[in-house]
């Protein structure tokens, strides 16, 4: 471990009842209390008796998931470790970067609709695991496959299945859908409710386009 280590002082009761006093000792090396600054940390679990018999998973918490700094190359390079990504930091990451890709380089609007629905309806199931190599091919159609396949390479997100938690972008999931009498649909996340205010003749968004679907 590599941590920052913290001084406190101790008191301890000593002497006879009546004529107790506290005895004060101070401590310079105190480790991981609820102070401590914990920098870089390993742990080495054995699995058998060979030499390679381990297994060994490591925290650099100075360095970010993506960097590309000297420590980073040694961790991957040297080391051949890989990064782990939580299952709720990487659900969240396809996510926002398949929403990028549907706004920025999807052109047709009914794909673009398709393809936000695919995403949602996936994103929604009971599937406990998600693997975005079978998102693309049941999906995206072919002709923006490997445009797609490229941006998210590119945005370093893989491939390989991985296990969903959808925690963090629950309430962007979540949607309440405004119908019209004349047949226009409001569609807004429930977080954002605020943003429609229903009046006696009209419906007002408060809010300003980005994006023409």
């Amino acid at each position: 471990m590599k941590l920052e280590r913290e001084r406190g002082a101790q008191l301890a009761l000593s002497g006879r009842v009546g004529q107790q006093t506290f005895a004060m000792s101070v401590l310079n090396d105190l480790v991981l209390t609820d102070g401590t600054r914990l920098f870089k940390t390993a742990m080495f679990v054995r699995s058998g008796n060979g030499d390679d018999d381990f297994r060994a998973s490591a925290c650099e918490g100075q360095s970010s998931v993506f960097s590309s700094d000297a420590i980073a190359k040694f961790w991957m390079r040297f080391l051949g470790c890989t990064f782990l990504v939580v299952p709720r930091v990487a659900t969240e990451r396809f996510f926002k970067s398949t929403l990028d890709f549907i706004s920025d380089a999807v052109a047709e609007p009914t794909v673009k609709a398709e393809m936000y629905e695919h995403l949602q309806s996936q994103m929604k199931s009971n599937a406990r695991m998600f693997a975005p190599q079978t998102f693309i091919q049941d999906f995206v159609p072919e002709e923006y496959q490997q445009p797609y396949r490229d941006h998210l390479e590119s945005e370093r997100i893989p491939l390989t299945q991985f296990r969903k938690d959808v925690c963090d972008i629950e309430k962007t999931l979540e949607r309440k859908l405004f119908k019209t009498r004349r047949g226009g649909m409001i569609s807004v996340p429930t977080d954002a409710e605020d943003i429609i205010e229903i009046r006696e003749e009209d419906i007002l968004v408060k809010d300003q386009v980005a994006r023409v679907k």
